[in-house]
């Protein structure tokens, strides 16, 4: 069985320039796109971003995705 071929890109972005207040909110996206070649069956995709501080969970929007 050959190795899986796999194509990836993946982008951050954020509008915030300056942090004014330690409640400040921070408009931070992730956005990732996988293509894998040469395989088949089930694949699971995991994206690690180490952010430097914690975030309020009742104000982020995770999109399905798991904050640890």
């Amino acid at each position: 069985m050959k190795d899986p071929i796999i194509t990836s890109e993946i982008t951050k972005e954020s509008t915030t320039e300056k942090i004014t207040s330690p409640d400040q909110a921070i408009d931070y996206n992730i956005n990732y796109t996988a293509k894998v070649d040469n395989y088949i069956g089930n694949a699971k995709v995991t994206i690690v971003d180490t952010l430097p501080y914690e975030i309020d969970l009742s104000k982020s929007e995770l999109n399905g995705g798991e904050y640890d």
